[in-house]
């Protein structure tokens, strides 16, 4: 059965590892924003959808990734994380947070290697 708390924490982990893989202070106000979202949105689903995510990776970063969005957390650093991404030597993200890297992808050049 899963645990808000498991996820809530799972979430932090990623948002604090997604920033220090672009060498940034995470935006802590946001991230605790984003993170009250990431609650509300899995209150609001039922017991059956709630089940499914445990053990769904894909499942679990899509409802990360609505609340990365959704709190506003994807605009803090925008400027900064997209001449990152479009500079000459791009940081490195995990695997397991590229899913981060959505909202920026569309301005991202399209001659870099994070198409």
């Amino acid at each position: 059965m899963p645990n808000l708390q498991l996820y809530l924490n799972e979430f932090r982990e990623h948002l604090e590892e997604f920033y220090a893989s672009l060498h940034l202070a995470p935006p802590y106000h946001s991230i605790e924003k984003a993170l009250t979202t990431f609650a509300s949105g899995y209150h609001s689903k039922t017991r059956k959808e709630q089940d499914q995510a445990h053990g769904d990776e894909t499942l679990k970063q899509q409802w990360y990734h609505k609340a990365f969005v959704e709190s506003g957390l994807h605009k803090k650093h925008r400027g900064i994380i997209t001449g990152l991404l479009n500079g000459p030597t791009p940081p490195t993200v995990a695997k397991e947070y590229q899913y981060l890297l959505q909202p920026f992808v569309r301005n991202i050049n399209p001659n870099s290697s994070l198409k």
